[in-house]
């Protein structure tokens, strides 16, 4: 629902390790302290209204990722991406590129020259900013969490009462 509304075909998210895009971060393996070598995360909104999630990357990413690079058949990773693009053709590409917000902003410099060497101008022109839909992942809450939440905020409201209470 998040990519139908922000407008965006196909999501890409790269990385390289112990230099983690910040969203990027939330979509690794829990057991993982960091991306493995370059990792390249990419979800997909066909046509139907699914999303695919594809990892262009040397190893698998949790259970979520269909792999989509075999350095055996394309050594090149690059042009996995490239392949996968060409296969799903997607008509505007989310980078997260930001101004305004540092946690949608996670595309290095390096990775973001490399990503432009690999495309071929169709895809060049389709990139846009992910910014939108990078802040509403980020900013997604389960029941529990919003549970906790609540509970947190108010022991926290009873220490800073307390806190300032005569009795301290």
């Amino acid at each position: 629902a998040m990519m139908k509304q922000s407008n965006i075909d196909m999501w890409l998210m790269i990385s390289r390790e112990y230099n983690e895009d910040p969203v990027l971060k939330t979509f690794l393996p829990a057991t993982w302290i960091s991306a493995r070598r370059t990792t390249i995360l990419a979800l997909i909104l066909t046509e139907d209204g699914e999303v695919k999630s594809f990892a262009i990357a040397p190893y698998k990413v949790g259970n979520l990722f269909e792999r989509a690079w075999d350095k055996k058949k394309q050594p090149n990773q690059w042009q996995a991406l490239v392949d996968l693009m060409e296969q799903y053709q997607p008509k505007r590409i989310g980078i997260n590129q930001s101004k305004t917000w540092a946690h949608a902003d996670g595309l290095v410099a390096t990775d973001q020259q490399n990503l432009m060497a690999a495309l071929p101008e169709k895809f060049k022109s389709r990139l846009v900013s992910s910014e939108p839909l990078a802040i509403n992942w980020l900013e997604i809450r389960t029941p529990k969490e919003v549970e906790l939440m609540k509970n947190m905020t108010a022991i926290a409201h009873q220490i800073i009462a307390e806190g300032f209470s005569s009795k301290v």
